[in-house]
């Protein structure tokens, strides 16, 4: 779950149990940062993506100026893969504008996602275990690829059972 930057939305990503069936959502809301108070808008599924294979919602970012929200999704296909997708806040309160402005940043290690205090997005890797790498978003404010998505950007030296054995940073 993330709050814009701006404290205007809030998005989550979950598992949503539907009697007894697993839907995929991310749940978009706005937020009052006076109040506290949420309001629910409306869900985003990519379950009609592709016929047959269930697209996971695992991670969600907001760009720092608040125009962009990430999602990264795992689409349990053959390959099995994390996809990384944009969308344009512009279009928030509408569910079918801002659906249909997602775009398609990559695929691969983009599990989840993390606003630094320098402005890029970081992402952790594919593994369920330990990954040596940090992926990033270099300009998370630019629209579409011009966001400049890194994959395996920074190598983190571990040794496998989560123990850094280099030097970091």
């Amino acid at each position: 779950m993330k709050i814009s930057p701006d404290k205007q939305s809030l998005v989550t990503a979950f598992y949503y149990d539907n009697s007894g069936l697993d839907v995929p959502i991310f749940e978009l809301c706005t937020f009052s940062s006076n109040t506290g108070e949420v309001d629910f808008l409306y869900t985003l599924s990519f379950l009609g993506e592709t016929i047959g294979i269930t697209h996971e919602p695992w991670g969600v970012e907001f760009s720092p100026d608040s125009k962009f929200l990430y999602l990264s999704i795992f689409s349990e296909g053959a390959a099995g893969e994390m996809e990384l997708f944009q969308l344009d806040m512009k279009y928030y309160q509408d569910s079918a504008q801002f659906f249909d402005s997602k775009i398609k940043i990559s695929s691969g290690p983009v599990q989840g996602l993390q606003l630094a205090t320098d402005g890029k997005i970081y992402c952790t890797g594919t593994d369920y275990g330990f990954y040596d790498y940090l992926s990033v978003i270099h300009k998370p404010w630019e629209k579409g690829i011009a966001c400049s998505y890194e994959a395996d950007a920074i190598f983190l030296d571990f040794d496998g059972q989560g123990r850094q054995v280099g030097n970091f940073l």
